[in-house]
């Protein structure tokens, strides 16, 4: 999903450069972040159905862009913590986010939510 339009590199350098603007930045980039982040899910998930991938696919698809989109998301509020020169919010995120996706991934498996078929057909555009 290409909605990070390197936000995370301005918001820390204008965060670090006006701290008492940083809340706004903040706010900014999250919205278009969380837009740009629903549209591109969105744009994704439409055309799966529009390829007519198979229903095993499309519950990868959304998995995968569930994912990718929150890790997105996450990035703004690392790129505030930068700026106010405080990395341990961010190291401690890491590995809260690797956890989560682990046992989201752990979830789909023990569920089969998320198998494909051995069919070359489940998988052809």
């Amino acid at each position: 999903f290409p909605v990070t339009i390197r936000f995370g590199n301005v918001l820390t350098r204008e965060g670090a450069r006006f701290p008492e603007k940083l809340s706004e930045y903040v706010s900014a980039i999250f919205s278009a972040k969380l837009l740009f982040g629903i549209l591109a899910y969105a744009g994704v998930f439409l055309a799966s159905y529009l390829l007519q991938y198979s229903s095993d696919l499309r519950m990868l698809i959304a998995i995968s862009g569930l994912t990718m989109f929150f890790d997105n998301l996450q990035t703004a509020f690392y790129s505030a913590f930068r700026a106010k020169q405080n990395l341990i919010y961010e190291a401690v995120g890491n590995i809260l986010a690797q956890c989560f996706t682990l046992v989201i991934g752990t979830i789909s498996l023990v569920l089969q939510l998320a198998t494909i078929k051995r069919d070359h057909r489940s998988l052809s555009c």
